[in-house]
């Protein structure tokens, strides 16, 4: 069952506790036991593909880009994510569950890395997978089963096929043009003979297992793109294809095709058709504009929603429960046949971050490339406990462009997006917002971008642009060119904390403690060489440094001008990010892709803070907020934030 991820209060994290030391108590002393991370939100974003358990009506489950995966067991009420055991980065584009058994998973991973595509099995309800070796390498556009034993995948590079749920071979001629990029497939008939492939070049059929392949596309726009392929179970003759010309209808086994009206010109790319299982006259189209709801047969349409609609599943036991896996708001839930619908995301992270900000008792983060479903968010803490996310921001407040950075201090927001800068100020104390964004005015001219936000002491507002570094003074509405004294190469970042600022540059790294006067560069505390990119730097009360860079993590002593060395207990290669605990001076935390480490001698040494748990996403930042002391927090790029229990 999964945590709730709020409130992240003093009772609930002793329960777990409790529940960990138990379960700890059970594994070997050897192994390094930590609490796990638990999704925290913004909940939803991009799905591509749901499917449902045809005998277990509560078992669904959906596939994500970035090679996320999730199942449901309480029919989407919460969300646990599954791993394939390693670290896919590839899109789930295909999921079923085996219609003769409810254990058996196949999965279809679409990308352009050979090792990140193919086709995946799981025999125990996806606690473990395996790569089917015959498609091993292949990008899988789409899948169909007639049972445990025959299926067929379609591929960018042809069609395989298995006749005994354990060898695959292609089926399709390798010198056909016409017949490699497979994004649509479907059996007729209840014959594995006969398959229906649709290409970007309108579809094709084999009547003899793929001994021999026609085109099929009398009636058909030339030069369309198939993207679906529904067969009535009850009428094999009558086939359903959609494309980017429209939805068509075929009487003939796909002999002649004609072009149903009803769905407007630009919702032309109807990603799926699907046909209700208990009222064949009723059918659903998944759109880029929304869901569409045909009563006769596709005759004629309504139009629903308007979320883009990547992949439709049905409730096995009640056909107008709809899943609806869609572009920008996760998963849409239907219990009335598509006429109202509400997300369904919790424990559900797929969202593209953007800035991030963090202030003693909030936090804040923007998302970006989610069109209408993004924008800024922010969850704050009240009577001890993580508030919910709520939305302060959307597009339409940013001129329709991305937040990239954020800078926060107390009640005042400073967004980014492109080379405009917006302020927000909530005068409810955390409550729901009272006033909108304030637009002001632009750093630089038009073509630049502002690449990052920080607030410095006093309320200055420092941005950093191509133009160089730019700085508004509090209460005015002219930004000033901000020169860095002793520093000659154009600035590419700064990381800045309380009482320091770093600055990353082609020349190397320098440090200032009076900004935006005496930068130091890091000469006899300079860097080893070789330490490449630096992607975080975390300073202490007792005025240490650490600099998380791409070849490993190195630590000085600014008091005493120490020599920056490498730290130990951390393996060689990337670290991520790094910060220290915002009360216990010496206490820090360090990320190396999906491992955590903690240091309790101000970053010497670290031990492993958790097992590597193979298939985690990236983590590219870790925080502590000061009034919530035991509770660490990261942000995962693709996903979202997730938040552990330090346990003291």
């Amino acid at each position: 069952m999964l945590p709730k991820p709020w409130p992240l209060n003093s009772r609930s994290l002793l329960v777990g506790a409790v529940i960990l030391a138990l379960t700890a108590a059970c594994l070997q002393a050897a192994e390094p036991v930590a609490n796990p991370w638990l999704p925290f939100g913004p909940f939803g974003g991009s799905v591509q593909v749901v499917a449902t358990d045809p005998h277990r009506p509560q078992i669904v489950l959906v596939g994500a880009r970035g090679g996320l995966l999730f199942r449901s067991i309480d029919g989407a009420k919460t969300w646990t994510k599954l791993s394939f055991g390693i670290n896919l980065t590839g899109n789930v584009r295909t999921l079923t569950i085996d219609p003769q058994n409810s254990q058996h998973y196949w999965a279809g991973m679409a990308g352009e890395s050979n090792m990140q595509t193919g086709l995946w099995e799981s025999d125990d309800a996806g606690a473990y997978w395996r790569q089917v070796p015959e498609l091993a390498g292949l990008s899988v556009e789409s899948f169909a089963a007639m049972n445990a034993k025959t299926a067929v995948a379609g591929t960018r590079h042809g069609i395989y096929r298995t006749l005994n749920g354990k060898n695959w071979a292609r089926i399709s001629p390798t010198g056909n043009p016409e017949l490699q990029d497979i994004t649509a497939i479907a059996f007729g008939a209840n014959n594995p003979a006969i398959i229906y492939a649709g290409t970007p070049h309108l579809p094709w059929k084999t009547s003899t297992g793929g001994a021999h392949w026609q085109s099929v596309r009398a009636g058909m726009i030339d030069d369309s793109d198939v993207f679906s392929l529904f067969v009535d179970p009850a009428r094999p003759q009558r086939i359903f294809a959609s494309a980017c010309s429209g939805i068509y209808r075929s009487e003939n086994a796909g002999g002649t095709w004609t072009l149903l009206d009803g769905i407007p010109g630009t919702s032309r790319r109807t990603h799926v058709i699907v046909q209700d299982p208990r009222r064949p006259l009723v059918m659903y189209a998944g759109t880029t504009l929304g869901l569409f709801k045909s009563w006769n047969g596709g005759l004629r349409w309504n139009h629903l929603n308007t979320a883009q609609i990547n992949s439709i599943a049905f409730d096995p036991t009640d056909s107008r429960i709809l899943y609806l896996a869609t572009e920008q708001s996760g998963v849409l839930l239907s219990r009335d046949g598509g006429a109202t619908s509400a997300p369904a995301n919790l424990g559900l992270l797929s969202r593209n971050l953007g800035g991030l900000a963090i202030t003693r008792d909030r936090i804040y983060l923007s998302t970006v490339y989610e069109g209408a479903e993004g924008g800024v968010f922010m969850s704050s803490i009240t009577k001890g406990a993580m508030q919910p996310w709520q939305r302060i921001g959307t597009p339409v407040d940013f001129g329709g462009s991305n937040v990239t950075s954020l800078a926060a201090e107390s009640e005042t927001l400073y967004a980014a997006a492109g080379n405009r800068v917006y302020r927000f100020t909530n005068t409810n104390g955390g409550a729901q917002p009272a006033s909108r964004w304030t637009e002001l005015p632009p750093p630089t001219g038009d073509g630049n971008e502002v690449h990052w936000l920080h607030l410095l002491p006093g309320g200055a507002l420092l941005a950093v642009t191509n133009k160089g570094l730019r700085q508004l003074p509090p209460g005015s509405t002219q930004w000033e060119a901000v020169s860095l004294v002793g520093i000659s190469a154009p600035v590419q970042a700064i990381h800045a904390g309380a009482g320091f600022m770093a600055a990353t540059t082609q020349a190397g790294l320098y440090v200032s403690n009076n900004f935006p006067k005496d930068w130091q560069a890091l000469q006899n505390l300079s860097l080893p060489d070789g330490a490449g990119a630096v992607y975080a730097v975390a300073h202490s009360c007792s005025n240490v440094m650490l600099v998380a860079a791409s070849h490993g993590l190195f630590r000085g002593d600014l008091a005493r001008k120490s020599v920056f060395t490498p730290t130990a207990g951390i393996p060689p290669g990337t670290v991520n990010t790094v910060a220290f605990h915002p009360i216990r001076c010496d206490e820090a935390y360090a990320a190396q892709f999906g491992s955590t480490y903690v240091s309790h001698d101000g970053g010497s040494t670290w031990a492993a803070l958790s097992r590597v748990e193979v298939g985690t996403n990236t983590i590219d930042r870790l925080w502590v907020l000061p009034t919530l002391p035991r509770v660490l927090f990261s942000a995962q790029p693709g996903q979202g934030v997730f938040y552990q229990d330090l346990g003291n």
